[in-house]
């Protein structure tokens, strides 16, 4: 389904990129269906229009940004969508601290076909407000599906969020 040149890595070989670029977010891996992991190169602006979503959600009423997890009304927002956003996510660090690597982490649901980035993500959402080309080395968590978690793949990936 996916539409990037991939290679498979091992588990070992990504959870140190995990560690090495200091990634907080919980990836979820205990819940991924027959997991691969892989790698792939792609340019930040195709990557970004490709199914690709932030783990920062907006209020039904596109307003607000939600960050509680268990808001199940909020909605998903695409880069894209985010970079049109009247108010920035928290914690926004300064260009230089973004762009110190092109390294990204992601979710991906091979059901679904969707990314959704756990780590990169204020990097990804300057590169849309200032619509800089680059070039991302992206590191993959592929599920079959995403219908046990309890995260941000439930409220963002469609087939979780059917399943709650």
């Amino acid at each position: 389904m996916s539409r990037f040149q991939k290679t498979e890595i091992s588990p070992a070989e990504f959870d140190r990129v995990v560690a090495t670029e200091n990634c907080r977010a919980e990836l979820e891996a205990d819940v991924a269906v027959s997991a691969l992991h892989r790698r792939f190169t792609v340019e930040a602006q195709a990557f970004m229009r490709a199914n690709t979503f932030t783990v920062y959600r907006a209020d039904p009423d596109g307003r607000t940004l939600v960050g509680r997890v268990e808001d199940r009304t909020a909605q998903p927002l695409s880069f894209l969508a985010l970079a049109r956003f009247p108010q920035a996510p928290p914690g926004m660090p300064a260009d230089a601290d973004l762009f110190r690597t092109n390294r990204i982490i992601v979710n991906y649901c091979r059901e679904c076909d969707i990314y959704v980035v756990k780590d990169g993500n204020h990097r990804l959402l300057r590169l849309a407000q200032i619509e800089r080309p680059m070039d991302l080395e992206v590191f993959e968590l592929s599920s079959a599906h995403w219908r046990g978690s309890v995260l941000d793949m439930r409220n963002i990936c469609p087939c979780a969020r059917e399943a709650r």
